[in-house]
């Protein structure tokens, strides 16, 4: 199969390397907020009546936000490393 020009990264493996090592990071931290906002809401949720209890689940959907964040990040940074490394994806 020809290569085309998509299929050659523009950044050299070292560049790649280092935005993944960029992207785990920050999409760790984020993946952590949105666990921690979670499960502070979940413990509201459960724990509590009334107004608490919809402060829990107001807590724990924005919680999704960071959490789907982070995950996003996490894969961009395993497909950049793997680019670098030169390894297939399939």
């Amino acid at each position: 199969m020809p290569r085309t020009e998509l299929s050659e990264p523009r950044q050299s493996p070292r560049e790649l390397e280092r935005k993944g090592g960029r992207f785990r990071d920050a999409g760790g931290r984020f993946a952590l907020a949105g666990i921690v906002m979670g499960v502070v809401g979940a413990a509201l949720i459960f724990l509590a009546n009334g107004v608490a209890e919809f402060f829990g689940w107001v807590l724990a959907s924005l919680g999704a936000v960071p959490l789907t964040v982070g995950v996003a990040l996490l894969l961009s940074s395993l497909v950049a490393r793997r680019a670098a490394r030169g390894r297939s994806f399939a």
